[in-house]
């Protein structure tokens, strides 16, 4: 193999090498936006999981307190 062969094959090493790297690095940042919004949607599941569970303790003195009125 010659010199100039050897310098392209390396270059082109070098490049692939960058592709790689850029790839890895869109990779992770997608990683990192799923895992916000999987954050983000566990805390909107809990904000809703307390508003059914308020909205059943408001039914249920209601129902009690009707149940007592008659």
């Amino acid at each position: 193999m010659s010199i100039e062969a050897a310098t392209k094959l390396s270059v082109q090493s070098g490049q692939s090498l960058k592709n790689i790297l850029e790839y890895v690095q869109m990779v992770n940042d997608q990683v990192q936006s799923i895992a916000t919004a999987s954050e983000q949607q566990s805390a909107a599941s809990e904000e809703i999981n307390r508003s059914v569970e308020l909205v059943a303790t408001i039914s249920q003195e209601t129902a009690q307190a009707m149940e007592q009125a008659s």
